[in-house]
């Protein structure tokens, strides 16, 4: 938008946020007020969802009947009724598919999203957490925004880090610290995570990106299988009375950040981790990957 900085935001709604959503009941509605920040208005983009895995398999169980409507600002729905939603696009917008929200919705600073949940199945609804993906709108000079150079070249790059010895259940979130080299600026685009063919459960990891002044990019951690690409791969999704391998995801297809976000050299740049596996009993402390993929910018 003109005269705007746009800043990539992820807002989440889910059990720690309220704790109805921790158990959804066979049936039960449940209507939900996602507050905007006073900070920015809000630009949505995209959508995703999930439920948390299964104890037996990477299965997110009866993900399949959850049904949802939403409303823009001005409290208006957009949708008659509400609506199965993975019939909007695949994976319920994980692993690096997001479902897109055309044309943008947008929200001023304390409006509200107002979100109804219906679970149609037999069985409860775990840990149900919404994700609305977008960008903060902030006037020219409010946050910082770095950009290219006059005259620049470019070189595709992957920045691998190690979350070394990531604990079953951490105690608060992981500090990371990611320091750009000092060759170049870096264009974060993208990000894969995770551990799919692990023979231990890496099942619940959720990773909150901040700039070098931690001012984060969403309201809360985001799940992995959410923000990045490849932490989802082992997952297996309910369809047709039985659950099927995701087609079309993996390292292939990383999480994408929207803007891009823009690291000048020797700059640093902040990624929480968090992670609750207490519930799968064969979970052990790993090494937890995660790549930033991007590209250099070489001025000239």
């Amino acid at each position: 938008m003109k005269n705007y900085i746009e800043r990539h935001f992820d807002y989440v709604w889910g059990p720690d946020q309220d704790s109805r959503l921790a158990s959804v009941a066979p049936n039960e509605v449940i209507e939900l007020q996602i507050p905007i920040s006073a900070n920015a208005p809000f630009v949505l983009r995209s959508r995703a969802m999930r439920v948390s895995y299964g104890t037996g398999t990477k299965a997110q169980n009866n993900l399949n009947h959850l049904l949802l409507k939403w409303a823009n600002a001005d409290r208006k729905f957009q949708s008659q009724h509400f609506i199965r939603q993975n019939l909007l696009g695949p994976y319920w917008g994980q692993i690096g598919n997001p479902l897109p929200v055309y044309p943008e919705v947008f929200y001023p600073q304390q409006s509200h999203i107002l979100v109804n949940v219906l679970n149609d199945g037999a069985s409860a609804l775990v840990n149900v957490t919404l994700y609305f993906r977008g960008v903060e709108l902030y006037s020219v000079g409010a946050v910082k925004s770095y950009t290219y150079p006059p005259k620049f070249g470019c070189l595709p790059y992957v920045y691998p880090q190690v979350v070394t010895s990531l604990a079953v259940t951490t105690s608060g979130a992981v500090r990371n610290i990611f320091t750009v080299k000092t060759d170049a600026d870096f264009v974060l685009r993208g990000l894969q995570a995770g551990l799919p063919f692990s023979s231990t459960p890496v099942q619940e990891v959720f990773i909150q990106l901040k700039d070098e002044d931690e001012k984060p990019y969403s309201s809360a951690p985001v799940h992995a299988d959410v923000l990045c690409g490849n932490a989802g791969l082992g997952a297996i999704f309910p369809a047709n009375g039985t659950y099927i391998k995701p087609v079309g995801g993996g390292p292939a297809v990383p999480g994408l950040l929207f803007p891009e976000i823009y690291l000048p050299k020797n700059h640093i740049f902040y990624f929480d981790v968090t992670r609750s596996d207490a519930a799968y009993a064969e979970a052990t402390t790993v090494d937890y990957p995660i790549q930033f993929i991007g590209m250099k910018v070489f001025e000239k």
